[in-house]
């Protein structure tokens, strides 16, 4: 193998979409000498499910102790990296995780030093993105799959002022001084999304796989909640409910096309919008010198600065169509098990329990018919 290409996010620009993108789409990597190898979260991508990629387990290795996510004793992880590319008869290797962007510098340099002692060219690629945008995105995904209740003021506030990776010109000169600047490839979310290519084939363009034959995605990963749903959502969690609420919530936003009219609203007050801007103008004016060799980062469309909506006040017809759904999914959930039951399926483990266990059970699923 000759060179590594890191995919490093950062979150929030696609990662996911990309990710199940180049698992779906192994076989024919491999066959142009690519290898996206089959570590940390790869089998998740594969079957098109939200995951932090094939790279996962190898950078939450490199997090900081004081990460949540870090992974304590991660040497294993980075050891399959390294057998994996030994192992290889690609050319190219690929690994992709958000995680890369909260790498800790010094664990990060460390690591990459080790992988170009053994020969091998590092190449680090990753995406930015409006910080307005990737503090809405955020605190939509946070309501979203953590559970969170708070108000966008909140999350923002908590969350947006501790990230390195979104001060993009200190995060930039980090990586250059890590990987070499001639390595370090960077665009704006907001430019690849005006894109004809779109972010696949922007990435398969800057790898040199521009016309490899690989297969479009057809189903959307991590697709975001509308407003009236993030409402809705953020109303739910106070009942802890599993995952899977919100992805049948997503499933039939998906299906409806609901959401395209709303672009134009904001969820972040006019006063939060200055604050954002004012907190990383600087780094975002020096990141369009060094960078991209323009004096304005972001076009001011990125800063959502629409008409603000308040996430307490849903309409009514928009609560009964989004709960409308919920509720007409599960009945299909019930009708699949209520089908499996008359058929006897669902029954066949309880002849494992012990005798009264059974009889309970028999005497449940008799009730439920």
């Amino acid at each position: 193998m000759e060179t590594l290409i890191i995919h490093g996010g950062i979150p929030k620009t696609g990662s996911s979409t990309l990710q199940v993108f180049l698992a779906k789409n192994y076989a024919r990597l491999k066959a142009n000498s690519y290898e996206y190898f089959k570590l940390g979260e790869f089998a998740q991508g594969e079957n098109g499910r939200i995951s932090s990629g094939n790279g996962a387990l190898i950078a939450r290795s490199l997090l900081a102790s004081t990460d949540l996510e870090r992974i304590d004793d991660g040497n294993g992880h980075l050891e399959a990296l390294h057998d994996a590319i030994r192992e290889s008869d690609c050319t190219t290797g690929l690994i992709s995780s958000e995680f890369f962007a909260a790498a800790d510098p010094d664990k990060l340099s460390r690591w990459a030093h080790k992988i170009t002692s053994s020969g091998i060219k590092l190449k680090y690629i990753y995406l930015i993105r409006s910080q307005h945008q990737w503090l809405a995105s955020g605190y939509v995904q946070a309501v979203k799959r953590a559970g969170y209740q708070g108000y966008p003021e909140e999350f923002v506030r908590s969350y947006g002022r501790n990230l390195l990776y979104l001060n993009y010109a200190t995060s930039h000169q980090i990586l250059c001084r890590i990987f070499g600047a001639a390595n370090v490839i960077c665009r704006t979310y907001e430019e690849v999304a005006k894109s004809d290519l779109g972010l696949c084939h922007m990435f398969l363009n800057l790898i040199g796989l521009a016309d490899a034959g690989l297969v479009e995605l057809v189903e959307p990963v991590n697709t975001s909640l509308t407003l009236a749903e993030i409402a809705v959502m953020r109303a739910m969690n106070k009942f802890r409910p599993r995952m899977n609420f919100s992805d049948t919530i997503i499933a039939n936003s998906f299906i409806i096309g609901r959401g395209a009219s709303q672009d134009h609203i904001s969820i972040f007050s006019p006063e939060l919008n200055t604050e954002i801007s004012d907190q990383f103008a600087e780094e975002n004016r020096l990141m369009a010198e060094r960078c991209f060799n323009r004096t304005v980062l972001f076009p001011s469309a990125a800063q959502h600065s629409g008409s603000l909506m308040n996430l307490d006040e849903v309409s009514l017809p928009e609560l009964l169509n989004i709960l409308g759904g919920i509720i007409v999914a599960y009945d299909h959930r019930i009708g699949k098990l209520e089908e499996k039951m008359q058929n006897g399926r669902s029954l066949q483990w309880v002849r494992h329990f012990p005798l009264h266990v059974r009889e309970i059970c028999n005497r449940f699923f008799n009730f439920v018919k």
